[in-house]
């Protein structure tokens, strides 16, 4: 038969062990949202930026407009090396054409704005989606 003391150091030991994953759980929680906050900022800058640029006049997240979704561009370069620059010289080239499914081309337009950070930022969320 078990002793009442020694019942009481083992309800004691599963107690602590209950209450150090429960601490553990908030910390690990509490990083996320932080992170996911953080993250926000930045995405909120540059769904933006991307608005000012009119990107979403051709291009949506998920489905193809006239241009691709940013999802199928994402798919494409996020695994590659070189897929930042890609997307920021998609961003910034004036040379750069768009093909369209009825075959015509068009110059594809620049992002609006001159700062690095906030194209470097774009391109990044756009790697994201």
């Amino acid at each position: 038969m078990i002793s009442e003391k020694n019942f009481l150091w083992r309800r004691r030991a599963e107690v602590s062990r209950r209450l150090r994953f429960r601490v553990a759980f908030a910390c690990f929680a509490i990083g996320v949202v932080m992170s996911c906050e953080a993250g926000a900022a930045d995405a909120t800058a540059a769904h933006k930026l991307a608005q000012d640029s009119n990107c979403y006049k051709c291009h949506s997240a998920t489905k193809k407009k006239e241009g691709p979704s940013w999802r199928e561009l994402a798919e494409k370069h996020k695994d590659k090396d070189d897929g930042e620059a890609k997307m920021l010289q998609y961003l910034t080239s004036t040379t750069r054409r768009a093909k369209f499914a009825d075959g015509h081309e068009e110059d594809h337009p620049v992002v609006k704005s001159k700062d690095q950070e906030q194209i470097k930022n774009l391109a990044l969320w756009l790697l994201g989606r």
